[in-house]
């Protein structure tokens, strides 16, 4: 049974019963359960002395134990257990603000921008734009039961993910984070009406009416931050390209975005490398290595890279990139973190439709001999190029069944819920 109950300054209190129920009067705010479960759990616990560091550790795993899936009441303990994530978040905040006694949010808004500021985790837009008088004035808007509707998941995503962190501990709050993000979105409307807009931008965000995507999140109110989400882009056929490619795509994912990057123009395996046969590796090493760029540079620590690897389905190599996540196989060619896409014309589907056969072609070799870019193609005039070189006589040129080639990519990318197809 616990006795007794360690402070962060290392101080030793008596264990109290009652003290511990009051500071879960506010976890449990207009939610229908009971808070003393979670106190006889603590006071039975077989410890001599918890540390209260410690304390909300297991209180929160006592309330994520109780949430049941299956029974609606008992789901109502996801969202204790988030509260009590978001008040130690809040306390440590405050204690690396070197304001420890402060409250969950006190009237210091203006203050955090200028430290802020000053520590550089915030871009002083903010500061520069709005008077101390408006940024107080907006501040009123405040409203701290926002925070209560996020359930357990959430508020580790947010406090994990989103918050700002100044020197990698907790420093921004939940709605400090949506008050910032609405006044710099409010920035290009007219200087008389911006705090308004910024309001509604405000509690339209903050009550999550409007979900904004994870760039703005991170980035909005940091220096130099990207706001994009998604990049798109192609690989030429020459190790330039395909280098530049990868580092652009390590930059990007470094500042949170995601990328897109068609690799059709790349010659296949087996082609020719200044007039070598079979020195061409194909395409599958460069997806090798956009996948391990993908794992390398994380959007800043926040998720994992995004990558999506776009090939034709007229490429040679088509066929072993549809194993790319497979598990068998020479896993030195495997990506598994990539979200792999094959691009499908219409008269692709028409060949599926009426079993007809399909022509696989090495972009390299119709791009030397006809000057025709395939991957740049589309509608009637892909279709006119494409079936003229079905006719040609082509050294690296294979011939299968349409509806078996669409047969295999359900059966080895579609089970796998990454895989994308672009018609």
């Amino acid at each position: 049974m616990v006795k007794f109950i360690e402070k962060r300054n290392k101080k030793i209190e008596d264990f109290s019963r009652e003290k511990l129920s009051k500071s879960l009067e506010k976890a449990i705010y207009q939610i229908n359960v009971n808070k003393e479960i979670l106190v006889d759990y603590i006071e039975d616990l077989d410890l001599n002395i918890v540390k209260s560091s410690d304390l909300n550790k297991l209180l929160i795993k006592k309330a994520v134990s109780l949430t049941n899936i299956d029974d609606f009441e008992n789901l109502k303990w996801r969202f204790v257990a988030s509260r009590i994530v978001l008040e130690t978040y809040i306390k440590l905040a405050c204690i690396n603000r070197n304001n420890p006694k402060s409250s969950r949010y006190v009237n210091d808004y203006y203050e955090f921008l200028q430290m802020a500021v000053e520590n550089n985790v915030y871009d002083k837009t903010i500061l520069e734009e709005y008077s101390k008088k408006e940024i107080e004035n907006f501040r009123k808007e405040l409203k701290e039961e926002y925070d209560f509707g996020f359930d357990y998941a959430g508020m580790n995503i947010l406090t994990n993910r989103y918050l700002v962190k100044l020197n990698g501990k907790e420093f921004e709050k939940p709605q400090e984070m949506f008050l910032s993000i609405s006044l710099l979105l409010a920035l290009p409307e007219k200087k008389e009406n911006r705090i308004q807009i910024a309001k509604e931008f405000y509690h339209a965000i903050a009550s999550r009416k409007i979900s904004l995507a994870t760039p703005i999140l991170l980035n909005l109110r940091k220096p130099n931050g990207n706001l994009a989400s998604c990049f798109i882009g192609a690989m030429d056929d020459d190790l330039d390209s395909i280098y530049y490619t990868l580092d652009q795509l390590a930059q990007i994912s470094k500042n949170a975005g995601g990328c897109g990057v068609n690799i059709s123009r790349i010659r296949c395996a087996g082609s020719y490398i200044k007039n070598v046969k079979g020195a061409s590796s194909g395409v599958m090493p460069w997806v090798k290595l956009i996948n391990d760029t993908g794992i390398a540079v994380n959007q800043q620590g926040a998720r994992a890279g995004a990558i999506t690897v776009a090939l034709d389905i007229w490429h040679y190599d088509i066929e072993e990139f549809l194993h790319c996540q497979t598990e068998n196989g020479d896993h030195r060619k495997k990506a598994f973190d990539i979200f792999p896409q094959i691009v499908i014309p219409d008269l692709f589907m028409k060949r599926v439709e009426e079993n007809k056969d399909w022509t696989l072609l090495d972009p390299y070799e119709v791009r030397k001999k006809y000057n025709i870019e395939l991957a740049e193609l589309y509608g009637k005039e892909f279709e006119e190029k494409y079936t003229f070189l079905e006719l040609e006589e082509l050294e690296f040129k294979k011939v299968v069944k349409a509806k078996e080639l669409f047969k295999m990519f359900f059966k080895n990318c579609c089970r796998n819920r990454n895989a994308l197809c672009l018609f």
